[in-house]
């Protein structure tokens, strides 16, 4: 088997700055509070919304569904990796896209 530490670092680094960034901004920077914070005025402001659906809202079966689908992507990818041993740079995207998925699962399990 190779050595999927690429697609693991990648993973846990970005699960770790996924949920670092969004917990500054959400906490420390009181976005939960003040709804919207201005960060290049008119242009760029960094604004509160929960996305309780698939993507732009749209419904699906509930956080159950999606949790268990983001883990069996996340499952296949890993299959796909021991399989067929890609070079780093597609363990590394691999990395992006689960790491993607972890976050948005303990996004699920704590925010609903």
């Amino acid at each position: 088997m190779r050595d999927l530490s690429p697609l693991l670092r990648a993973a846990a680094l970005t699960v770790l700055v996924d949920q670092l960034t969004k917990y500054f901004v959400v906490n420390a920077m009181n976005l939960k509070e003040l709804g919207a914070i201005p960060v290049l005025p008119p242009y760029i402001q960094f604004r509160m919304a929960w996305n309780e659906g698939v993507n732009f809202g749209i419904p699906l079966a509930g956080k159950w569904v999606l949790v268990a689908l983001a883990v069996a992507i996340c499952g296949a990818i890993l299959w796909w990796m021991t399989r067929d041993r890609p070079g780093s740079l597609v363990q590394v995207s691999a990395g992006l896209v689960i790491g993607g998925a972890v976050g948005n699962v303990i996004d699920r399990l704590i925010y609903g």
